[in-house]
């Protein structure tokens, strides 16, 4: 749609008629595409990235959840994927690190959403999302380390649980936490390589990522 045309479209409408119309345009320009998260790299590759090292600056703590554990490094995203994917302007020196609760034990209510996620998940730390500078060295103190896949975009041909922009696919209600931030990506966890399937505790757990204007991010599962 060109620019013009909105303007056509927008001539006569109130202030929340213009502001739906934009919203359906800029989500036209970020299609979501599925994603794939297959191919073993190096732990410290800098490309989008499923489990590795982190380029966490040394002065940045790892994070740990309310239980003094040690957090699991999940997602390593540099600002170049997060920008062209979600509709986001981060600098081109950032990278978003995604970090989760992940160990044999039973685990599912610290990462999956009950109802009451912002009063559990996030205020006890189960999971965390940085948004920090690119360290010269990658390092991991994961309690868990998962070894490193990239993560590859495809055209979404065929409908997916796991993709990257557009519009989420809650299993459960809409989380109001995060009705204000923008979403990144969701993955169905049968998708992740085979021996990290459980990472959401369950195989059949939908995880999603969502960031708040180059601040914080939220990370957290849905099942059914």
């Amino acid at each position: 749609m060109k620019k013009e045309q909105i303007v056509r479209l927008t001539s006569g409408l109130t202030s929340p008629e213009k502001g739906r119309l934009a919203t359906k345009h800029y989500l036209f320009e970020m299609k979501s595409k599925n994603l794939k998260i297959t191919t073993p790299i190096q732990s410290d590759s800098p490309i989008a990235r499923f489990g590795g090292d982190a380029f966490l600056p040394i002065g940045c703590a790892w994070p740990t959840n309310s239980n003094e554990e040690k957090l699991t490094l999940v997602f390593s995203l540099p600002a170049s994927f997060i920008n062209e994917h979600c509709g986001i302007a981060l600098s081109s020196d950032m990278y978003v690190s995604v970090f989760s609760t992940y160990n044999n034990d039973y685990f599912l209510d610290e990462v999956i959403d009950n109802g009451d996620i912002g009063n559990f998940i996030f205020e006890n730390n189960y999971t965390k999302v940085l948004i920090h500078k690119r360290a010269e060295n990658a390092r991991n103190e994961s309690l868990t380390i998962i070894s490193a896949y990239a993560i590859d975009t495809h055209s979404n041909e065929n409908e997916t649980m796991t993709f990257i922009g557009g519009n989420p696919k809650f299993l459960q209600s809409e989380v109001q936490l995060v009705h204000d931030m923008k979403f990144c990506f969701q993955f169905y966890a049968g998708d992740l390589p085979l021996q990290y399937t459980n990472l959401l505790y369950l195989d059949d757990a939908i995880g999603y990522l969502f960031i708040k204007d180059n601040c914080f991010g939220y990370f957290f599962g849905q099942c059914t």
